[in-house]
């Protein structure tokens, strides 16, 4: 009995918190299709009219601005090159200290050191350095960036993955004449896949999301990054559109990321078989 109404009152606390997490974003959704003036009256009801034009005007951007894709675009090449660059070289490092010795795999708490420093105490740094080498507005210059923010991260998760991995099948490729990199190559990665997936989903979504290294790095307007660009439909000189044209940009901005998990979910699922086979 107490065991039932224990069970009972923890999925009233998960609808509430569900219920409290959904409300907000139904309406963001529903605000995309309001005009401004609807919003301000009614914030989180039903629209009147469904204002279509607000996603056009979010598309096209303001007057005095650039359309929304082009900033998508730059924000695209970055987070692109950063989890590129970031997954392949975690992934490896992961790997490579769970099956070096003991001295080397100590790097380890290097990398966990680097997730603990605040990413502020950066920003001097980075700007003069990219100063240095000419990378400022340069998307791939701050792919690289975004890159070595994710790198820690992405060692730490992946070398706990591996440190569970099944060592039986890397001494059987071993045994079979493989080296170990075919090894890693041909059996280890295909079979985390999965794993590989979720990581490069966290860090991409943190990554298209990403404000402050993009407003101190990517001085000229057509370098922006999509967060940028979304600044700019927002202020004192935006014309009548205004509200209903900031939500049906969020929503646009969150497209993206929503076929990324779907996508993603897909790989989830063939790594999961794949490992099964092998």
């Amino acid at each position: 009995m107490i065991s039932r109404m224990i069970s009972s009152i923890g999925v009233l606390l998960l609808v509430a918190w569900a219920i409290a997490e959904l409300l907000p974003v139904i309406a963001s959704l529903l605000s995309a299709f309001k005009s401004s003036n609807d919003i301000l009256l009614n914030p989180i009801g039903i629209p009147k009219r469904f204002v279509w034009a607000n996603f056009a005007h979010a598309w096209s951007g303001p007057h005095f601005g650039m359309p929304l894709w082009r900033y998508a675009i730059n924000s695209a090449i970055a987070v692109g090159v950063g989890v590129g660059v970031g997954m392949s070289v975690g992934t490896c490092a992961g790997y490579a200290l769970v099956r070096s010795s003991r001295s080397v795999a100590l790097l380890n708490r290097y990398f966990v050191v680097l997730l603990t420093a605040p990413g502020i105490v950066t920003w001097v740094p980075l700007f003069s350095l990219m100063s240095s080498f000419n990378l400022l507005s340069n998307r791939f210059g701050l792919g690289l960036v975004y890159a070595a923010f994710v790198t820690p991260l992405v060692t730490v998760l992946m070398r706990s993955y591996f440190a569970a991995f099944p060592l039986d099948l890397i001494e059987a490729a071993v045994i079979d004449g493989a080296s170990e990199t075919r090894a890693f190559l041909r059996i280890v990665l295909p079979t985390s896949v999965g794993v590989m997936s979720v990581v490069a989903l966290i860090q991409a979504i943190w990554l298209w999301n990403e404000l402050a290294l993009a407003v101190i790095l990517m001085i000229d307007p057509r370098s922006q990054t999509l967060p940028l660009g979304m600044l700019q439909l927002k202020g004192q000189f935006i014309d009548d559109y205004g509200y209903g044209a900031q939500y049906a940009a969020l929503l646009l901005a969150i497209l993206p990321i929503i076929a990324m998990f779907a996508i993603v979910q897909r790989r989830i699922t063939d790594g999961m078989r794949l490992g099964a086979l092998r």
